[in-house]
C-alpha cells in the first residue's frame, strides 16, 4: 500500500520506540529485498506516552490494549478541544517521554487562549526582531522537529503574526479560533480586550475575575452572552 501512494522509497516513516528492534527492522528486510532500493529516508521513532496516575500514584506507558487509552470521545467529554491535546503534545521532542495529565491538558487550554487573545493586542515587536524570530523558530523546527523550542520562541516574541505564519506546521488553527474568541459587532477596542481577558479567565476557572470582568464590560454597555467556546457581545 505505501508503495502505491508513495513510491518505493519513503520520506518519512514514523512510529513508536518500541518498534525499532522487530517491526521496523523487519518492514526494511521485506521492502528493500523486494525493490532492491532504500525504504525510508528518515525514520521518525516517537517515545512513550505515560499517563500520571493511571495504575496507582506513579504512571504506566498509554497502550491501546489498557484501560488509559486517552481517545478523543474522552477529550470531548470532558470539555476538551483536541487542539489543546496537540498544544500538550509539543511540549516535549518527539524522542523524549511525556506524561499525560487532566491538569496537563487544562494547562495546554488556558496557554493556547493566551495565544488567541494576541490576536487583539498590538503587535509589540519591530520587523526585524519578527524576522530574527522566525529564523529562530524554523531553526528549532529543521533541528530534529524541535518542537518545545519553537513554541518556547513563540511565546517569548508575543507575536500573533508569528503563530500564524508558523500554524501551517504546528497545526493549532490560531486564525479561526481567534475569530471565535469574540464575536466583533463593531465594538471598541478596550471591550474586547476585557473580553478576551474574560474568556481566558473563564478557561482558569476564575469565576470570581470572570464576574468582575463581565460587570465592567457591562458598564461599557455592552451585554455578555456566553457559549463553551466564545462570548458574543451585543450593544445593551
Amino acid at each position: 500500500m505505501s508503495m502505491r501512494y508513495l513510491g518505493e522509497t519513503l520520506d518519512i516513516h514514523c512510529g513508536g520506540i518500541d518498534h525499532i528492534p522487530v517491526h521496523n527492522t523487519n518492514e526494511i528486510a521485506q521492502s528493500e529485498c523486494a525493490t532492491g532500493h532504500t525504504f525510508a529516508r528518515f525514520w521518525i521513532h516517537g517515545a512513550f506516552l505515560n499517563i500520571k496516575g493511571s495504575t496507582g500514584p506513579g504512571h504506566a506507558k498509554m497502550a491501546k490494549s489498557g484501560d488509559n487509552f486517552i481517545t478523543m470521545e474522552r477529550l470531548l467529554d470532558r470539555g476538551f478541544d483536541p487542539l489543546a491535546y496537540r498544544y500538550f503534545s509539543f511540549n516535549a521532542h518527539y524522542r523524549s517521554e511525556l506524561t499525560f495529565s487532566w491538569d496537563a491538558l487544562d494547562g495546554a487550554r488556558r496557554a493556547l487562549a493566551r495565544i488567541y487573545r494576541l490576536s487583539l493586542a498590538p503587535e509589540p515587536n519591530t520587523k526585524e526582531e519578527l524576522e530574527e524570530a522566525s529564523a529562530k523558530i524554523e531553526a528549532a523546527l529543521l533541528d530534529d522537529l524541535n518542537a518545545p523550542k519553537a513554541l518556547a520562541i513563540l511565546h517569548e516574541t508575543r507575536s500573533f503574526a508569528l503563530w500564524k505564519k508558523f500554524d501551517p506546521i504546528l497545526g493549532l488553527e490560531v486564525v479561526r479560533n481567534a475569530e471565535r474568541l469574540v464575536v466583533r459587532p463593531n465594538v471598541p477596542t478596550e471591550v474586547l480586550r476585557l473580553a478576551a481577558e474574560r474568556n481566558d479567565a473563564r478557561l482558569a476557572k476564575d469565576w470570581a475575575t470572570a464576574d468582575s470582568l463581565r460587570r465592567q464590560i457591562e458598564q461599557a454597555g455592552f451585554v455578555v452572552s456566553d457559549d463553551p467556546s466564545s462570548s458574543r457581545l451585543t450593544p445593551a
